[in-house]
C-alpha cells in the first residue's frame, strides 16, 4: 500500500502540473481532466487512509520505488510509411 500511496502523490502532482494545460484547451478535455484529477485525489485520500488504518507502512520515498517494467508499455511504430502510403482509391 505504501508504493500505491507514493505513486497517486506523484500522479496528483502531474495532475496539478497539468492543470493550466487542461484550462487553456478548456470544454471537454476540462471535463475530462477534472473527472480524472478528482478521481486520482479520491484514490489517495482513500489509500492514505486505509495505509494508516489498516497496512502500517511507511512511506516510500519516490527514488526508491522500482522502475517501470519495459514489457508493460506499448511499442511505438514510425508512422512516417503509413502516412505516406498511397491510398487503394488513388491508384
Amino acid at each position: 500500500m505504501n508504493k500505491a500511496v507514493t505513486y497517486l502523490t506523484i500522479c496528483t502532482t502531474k495532475f496539478t502540473e497539468a492543470r493550466g494545460y487542461a484550462q487553456a484547451a478548456g470544454g471537454p478535455y476540462l471535463a475530462n481532466y477534472n473527472a480524472k484529477c478528482a478521481e486520482a485525489e479520491t484514490l489517495l485520500a482513500k489509500a492514505i487512509k486505509d495505509n494508516k488504518e489498516i497496512f502500517r507502512e511507511p512511506r516510500v520515498d519516490p527514488s526508491d520505488l522500482p522502475k517501470l517494467d519495459a514489457q508493460n508499455f506499448v511499442k511505438l511504430e514510425p508512422m512516417s510509411e503509413e502516412l505516406n502510403k498511397v491510398p487503394e482509391l488513388d491508384e
